[in-house]
């Protein structure tokens, strides 16, 4: 799923943000499994080639309430705990968001993602704190770090794409928004990064091209980059 050979721009961005650091997988309507990803070996220790053309229901310790839920295939994505079986016989219970494709974004099924690192609330982050509430207008706001992975976010970017902080933290805007303007903003921040450019603009991820606002990117610190913002216009 995520093997295969990058060339300029898509290899420094595998190289950046670690693809190994979140579990990805595929699962097609059917319920099976049609991709697998460096993370998810580690997550679960299965091999693409172990899991590749297995239902995915064979990986659940435990199946999911789906109690007051809408049938799955109408809804738009699900987040919640996965309870998963590791190869060696353990129960895990893991983080999960899912995104339900559309045959537009890669055919009819499910994208799920898990971060397997940078989950946690760091005491580094404090200060990154009171530089985005002073150089930031007053709009939705996140904050991710050199691997480009989400550290903060406030009130407003909870509400812009209804996920609170703690289901978004460890995982790339692309991961958490599963669309073109989640790739163009993972791609702005990346220059960011190599160009030490403190404003990019770029679209809004999760919402249609023809929406008014804008988005941007900002560098936190001087030399090295350690942290990025990305803030979007409030909406009401």
């Amino acid at each position: 799923m995520e093997q295969g050979t990058y060339d300029g721009h898509e290899a420094r961005s595998v190289d950046i943000v670690g693809e190994g650091l979140t579990a990805r997988a595929i699962v097609d309507e059917h319920g099976t499994v049609t991709g697998w990803s460096e993370g998810a070996e580690r997550l679960l220790g299965y091999a693409a080639a172990d899991v590749l053309g297995r239902p995915a229901a064979s990986l659940l310790a435990r199946t999911p309430t789906t109690e007051g839920l809408l049938p799955l295939s109408e809804l738009p994505r699900w987040n919640g705990t996965l309870a998963l079986r590791h190869r060696d016989g353990r129960s895990l219970q893991v983080r999960a968001l899912a995104h339900h494709r559309t045959p537009e974004r890669g055919g009819a099924s499910w994208f799920l993602v898990s971060p397997l690192a940078g989950s946690q609330v760091r005491p580094a982050d404090e200060p990154m704190v009171a530089w985005s509430f002073t150089q930031s207008p007053d709009r939705a706001l996140a904050l991710y770090d050199t691997r480009l992975r989400l550290r903060l976010a406030n009130e407003d970017m909870e509400r812009y794409v209804a996920l609170s902080e703690s289901d978004m933290r460890g995982l790339r805007v692309n991961e958490i928004v599963d669309d073109d303007a989640g790739d163009r903003a993972e791609q702005a921040m990346l220059r960011v990064l190599e160009t030490g450019k403190q404003h990019i603009e770029t679209g809004l991820p999760g919402r249609p091209a023809s929406t008014p606002g804008r988005s941007s990117c900002r560098r936190y610190g001087t030399g090295k980059a350690v942290s990025k913002g990305c803030v979007a216009p409030r909406t009401t």
